[in-house]
């Protein structure tokens, strides 16, 4: 693993997608600490927190690591006071008035059909690309 900066009395934050069993952000914490940081923070999106995760985030030098509420971790935060969670609900909650226009076929959908048909989601994801998600009123479009 290779730093690339200057974290010299700094809080490093490690941002990453996922922690699975948390190897690498172990490994990550000790490399900013070595370099001189004075706390590791880590931030992640999904905390899937498998196999001895708990054990490695118990045993690391991470001060705290951050995860959404995207898989239930309730059980494991109890083994680990270091895990602070954020809870993303309300930010989901605002999508449902959101829908991607399919220029192809000239068509709106909303995030609750997109939900239900894998193949209009990968539609909507390439044309994401071209920012065409598009926030209407009150009740989406199908």
């Amino acid at each position: 693993m290779v730093l690339v900066g200057n974290v010299k009395g700094r809080t490093a934050i490690i941002v990453d997608d996922m922690a699975d069993t948390c190897g690498t952000l172990c490994k990550a914490a000790d490399v900013v600490i070595e370099n001189g940081a004075t706390s590791a923070i880590a931030i992640v999106t999904h905390g899937i927190l498998s196999g001895d995760a708990i054990n490695k985030i118990n045993n690391s030098q991470l001060k705290h690591l951050v995860v959404t509420n995207t898989v239930p971790h309730e059980e494991k935060k109890k083994l680990c006071d270091r895990i602070v969670t954020i809870d993303i609900s309300p930010t989901v909650s605002q999508l449902q008035s959101y829908v991607c226009h399919v220029p192809s076929t000239n068509t709106f959908i909303s995030l609750q059909r997109l939900a239900a048909e894998p193949t209009t989601a990968r539609v909507c994801r390439s044309s994401l690309s071209t920012h065409l998600w598009t926030r209407i009123p009150q009740t989406p479009a199908d």
